[in-house]
């Protein structure tokens, strides 16, 4: 049998009581009309948030892998917006339920449970949710981007697999970002599961958002399955199928779909072309443009396992990078684990901060699962500049109703000249879920931005006037005005905008908004914490950084020079350690400058002990240590902002710093130390005045001793030194141990002009 592709049949809406509703909803229209002006008509048009008649939507993600309790939840979610849902006259006026299937890099739907899938499937196509529109929402994967991969390949590509597809097609519409796929419904199992291939077959029979044929190819490797076009339209045919078109000559043209052997993953180009019920978009944009609706103001609403475990922060005057670290550091311990805390309430009070900092801060907020782990601003006093950013990251933006986001602020740069700092919001502003013109109004108050609505939507967005020119939907976009951002945005304002999320006077409005059972943990530091950060603070500060790099290298250099004294080694190497200790605990340091470090110090001990010159080891290690201090200074690589730039010059005085003390361990050890009454013992002294052997070693043919030969040591072997053979003076090294002189040593090793000895017992 040949399969048609099908545009699927819609779920019935309408019933006697909704004619009657529509009956009685036509007369008052009708009254309002006649007993109102053109005036209250458009007031009541615009009693939406921006003016706009959008359709009311809820989101709700569904946890990957799909299982029971996922079930249980969703079933819940749904049935509450199902039975609140108003009746509607047109079907396509029915409330929206956005089912999100989120998938990662670490999971794709693979692991869901077939009879979950299955009850979840049938609960989507039941007639229970009549009143609601819901739809399959597969957005792009966080992690990473790619195309589909041809059939038979692993699954690298972002895509929905496993039995989440069942679900998935069960629903009234399918929407694919541009970059997703679907497919490969068989994935994770051992072999070809026939009963899987029944309820695909009924449940995908009884919905038909796409066609059956093509749902069953997702689960059934044995199917081959094509794309015909004919001269009665496009037909999906399998194997045999497509032969006996070919051999009547009813063929056109032919896609292959699927082969025999594995099961395919479907891109959302092909799926919509293939079915009239699938749509692909180009982000959460392009689905709010296709629904109709302001999905700025929709939160993922899948509930929280169990209840709400607050944790508060403040974040209070200047917020630096110490600051930033030891916050990061503290929420990471307390919300690492399932069973701890899963709700982050930042109490803000700052004129700002410094930009790496808090675009840091702003980045790990952004990071966290909003399934696992829930993040609210609470603008305490005020939130300016890169603080206002970090309450913009956050899930839930809560602020007095008199209260006020952003505003002028010290940033102790010129941001009106400072060309990256536009590039910068728009990352920023993606990595966190925000308009672009939105971040960069916070940062430069003076910045040119402007408020544009949807004119399908109402959604309001925040965009300069490049910004808004390359949207996709730009023409849709009506100018309302320049944003207010100059003396910073108000709470009203915020609220209407959808970007404050609800009106908090006090702190403990916040618990009961929350409905939290118990107060939130209040993370402060110690005063071991208090104390070791003031500390790092005072180590990283540029002239302290300075005089660690200058005497670590001089100290070093100088054990180097003597060895067995152990002080300035042991003075040298804590001042390295402190200098990359205080800049690890302010955020400037990684774990990769200090590995740098030591990789470069470790080859330049190659050079000097085990292949002696000064070649690649050399200077490849002395580059690293540059870098690993110039980086260890800043956050950055290359420097692109004017701030940036304003910090190099600090950087590269630790590296002065630190030549500074190389070049001073190697005048102290020349000139000073061998004239102190300690050192001098330590010393190595050229040996008496031998006219004999000078003339010897000034001859510039002599010879060297042979294997064997006998001589005694003239100065201290470390391991080089001098030992004469007799009446030649000769240059020797040890077999990596001191010798002392008058030891007699025999010569084991020639190499070129390298003497190998080793002392006689």
């Amino acid at each position: 049998m040949l399969h048609p592709i099908c545009s699927g049949k819609p779920r019935a809406a309408t019933s006697a009581s909704q004619h009657g509703w529509y009956a009685r909803f036509a007369g008052s229209l009708a009254a309002l009309f006649l007993l109102s002006g053109p005036g209250e008509i458009e007031a009541w048009q615009n009693d939406k948030p921006g003016g706009a008649t959008g359709r009311t939507a809820r989101m709700i993600r569904v946890e990957l892998p799909i299982g029971h309790q996922t079930v249980q939840q969703l079933r819940s979610a749904i049935g509450q917006v199902a039975a609140a849902a108003p009746d509607v006259v047109r079907p396509e006026d029915r409330p929206l339920v956005i089912l999100e299937f989120a998938t990662s890099v670490t999971q794709d739907g693979r692991g869901s449970q077939l009879s979950d899938c299955m009850e979840l499937a049938q609960f989507l196509a039941g007639g229970e949710l009549n009143r609601v529109q819901v739809v399959s929402w597969i957005p792009p994967r966080r992690g990473g981007t790619g195309t589909a991969p041809p059939p038979g390949q692993a699954v690298d590509a972002p895509a929905l697999v496993g039995h989440a597809v069942l679900a998935a097609v069960c629903t009234d519409l399918l929407v694919l970002d541009e970059n997703m796929s679907l497919g490969r419904a068989d994935m994770g199992l051992d072999r070809p599961d026939p009963l899987a291939r029944d309820i695909y077959r009924n449940l995908a029979g009884q919905r038909l958002l796409i066609p059956v044929e093509l749902t069953l190819s997702m689960i059934d490797p044995a199917i081959g399955l094509h794309s015909v076009r004919t001269a009665d339209g496009e037909l999906l045919a399998e194997e045999d199928q497509l032969r006996e078109l070919e051999a009547a000559g009813k063929v056109i043209e032919s896609e292959t779909l699927s082969t025999p052997g594995s099961t395919p993953l479907y891109s959302a180009a092909q799926l919509k072309r293939l079915s009239a019920n699938c749509r692909s978009v180009a982000g959460k944009e392009g689905l709010a443009q296709l629904l109709g609706t302001d999905l700025s103001r929709v939160e993922n609403d899948i509930a929280i396992e169990g209840p709400l475990r607050g944790l508060r922060q403040e974040l209070h005057g200047y917020i630096d990078e110490q600051t930033v670290e030891w916050v990061i550091r503290a929420i990471d311990q307390r919300t690492r684990n399932e069973g701890q805390a899963n709700l982050v309430i930042l109490a803000i009070d700052s004129p700002g901060g410094d930009l790496d900092a808090c675009f840091k801060l702003a980045g790990f907020l952004a990071g966290f699962d909003p399934s696992r782990i829930r993040t609210a601003a609470w603008i305490e006093g005020q939130a300016r500049g890169p603080a206002a950013v970090i309450a913009l990251a956050c899930d839930h933006l809560l602020m007095p109703r008199e209260g006020r986001l952003g505003g002028p602020w010290k940033p102790g740069v010129d941001l009106a000249n400072d060309s990256g700092l536009v590039e910068d919001a728009g990352q920023l502003a993606a990595d966190i879920e925000r308009d672009p013109g939105l971040v960069l109004a916070m940062l430069d108050p003076a910045a040119e931005v402007n408020r544009y609505r949807n004119a399908q939507t109402g959604q309001i967005r925040w965009l300069n006037s490049g910004q808004q020119a390359a949207l996709a939907d730009a023409t849709n976009w009506q100018l309302l005005g320049a944003a207010p951002s100059a003396e910073g945005l108000a709470a009203v304002d915020g609220e209407g905008d959808g970007i404050v999320r609800s009106f908090i006077e006090t702190d403990p409005e916040i618990a009961v908004y929350y409905q939290l059972a118990e107060a939130p943990e209040s993370l402060k530091p110690t005063r071991t914490d208090a104390f070791l950060l003031s500390f790092a603070r005072t180590l990283a500060s540029p002239m302290i950084s300075v005089w660690l790099l200058f005497l670590g290298f001089m100290l070093v250099m100088t054990e180097m020079s003597t060895p067995g004294v152990g002080l300035p080694g042991f003075l040298g190497t804590l001042c390295l350690v402190l200098y990359f200790w205080s800049h690890y605990l302010g955020g400037s340091a990684e774990w990769f400058e200090i590995l740098l470090f030591l990789l470069g110090l470790g080859f330049i001990l190659i050079e000097l002990f085990v292949l002696p010159g000064f070649g690649l080891f050399g200077i490849a290690g002395m580059l690293m240590m540059v870098v690993a201090i110039v980086l260890a200074a800043q956050t950055f690589v290359i420097p692109r902002t004017s701030e940036e730039l304003a910090q190099l010059p600090g950087s590269l005085l630790m590296v002065a710093g630190a030549g500074a003390g190389f070049i001073g361990a190697v005048l102290l050890f020349r000139h000073v130390l061998p004239e102190t009454p300690y050192f001098k013992r330590l010393m190595l002294k050229p040996p008496a005045s031998d006219p004999v052997a000078e003339a010897v070693a000034g001859s510039a043919h002599r010879k060297l001793p042979s294997v064997g030969a006998m001589g005694t040591v003239t100065t201290r072997l470390i391991p080089a030194g001098k030992a004469r053979f007799g009446s030649q003076l000769v240059d020797v090294i040890s077999e990596g141990v001191a010798v002392e002189p008058g030891i007699r040593v025999e010569v084991v090793e020639i190499t070129g002009n390298h003497v190998l000895v080793r002392p006689v017992t």
